[in-house]
């Protein structure tokens, strides 16, 4: 599903270059002949692009979290929302509000799904209010700040993708890499980002990656997420 969400990506970025002039024709000269993300052979490209699944000390701190103060008095102090909440979506969960609360990173995936892909049965967004979707994803992000920039291991999570793209940047001047939108949010707490970005994060989001290495001997990495952009060194 990433492969081919990535392959639909890439080709429409082509083709609206392949329409242009000046800067962006040059550009289409060099990108026009990307067919599919780049997947280094012999490696667990299930554990390099999802690595929260896999790295055992993030899996242990997480569980840790969740079942500690900081996701219970969260939940404590969301009761009355996150009970109206489990009775619209999943009334299992009333018993368990950390759950829910857990819960509403899915919930927001599904929202934005929704509301930018026509295709989708708006199922979700019907059955909530504007508030209540506002809150739903208020409280998504929320979540996503304690999981990914507020654990003391999450900046270790982009280091396997990190080494590959650092690697296969000796290879080729241009690659795209295809992952999940926690891929996004792994990657830039490597890269030191301590909340989520939520101006430039959302449905059918991206990085732009560039490597140089002419200054340092480990190379430095700007990255643009949307429209803003940083410089930092190879992360360790």
């Amino acid at each position: 599903r990433a492969k081919e969400s990535g392959e639909k990506f890439v080709h429409g970025f082509i083709e609206k270059l392949s329409q242009a002039d000046g800067n962006d024709s040059d550009l289409f000269a060099i990108t026009k002949d990307l067919t599919e993300p780049y997947s280094p052979v012999g490696q667990d490209l299930d554990a390099i692009f999802r690595p929260w699944l896999h790295n055992q000390d993030y899996l242990s701190q997480n569980v840790e979290m969740k079942g500690g103060d900081i996701f219970q008095k969260k939940a404590a102090s969301e009761k009355e929302f996150l009970m109206e909440l489990s009775k619209i979506v999943s009334p299992s969960c009333e018993k368990s509000l950390v759950k829910m609360l857990s819960l509403t990173t899915y919930f927001v995936e599904i929202i934005e799904c929704e509301q930018n892909d026509a295709k989708q049965r708006r199922a979700l967004c019907n059955a909530l209010s504007e508030k209540q979707t506002e809150k739903v994803c208020e409280l998504g992000r929320w979540c996503w700040n304690q999981r990914f920039f507020n654990m003391e291991i999450s900046p270790t999570l982009g280091k396997p993708l990190f080494d590959v793209i650092f690697e296969n940047s000796n290879e080729t001047d241009l690659a795209y890499y295809s992952g999940h939108d926690y891929t996004i949010l792994a990657l830039l707490a490597s890269l030191g980002i301590k909340q989520y970005p939520e101006n430039v994060l959302g449905y059918s989001s991206y990085l732009i990656l560039l490597i140089d290495t002419t200054e340092k001997e480990n190379g430095y990495l700007g990255f643009k997420p949307g429209i803003s952009a940083t410089y930092a060194q190879q992360p360790d």
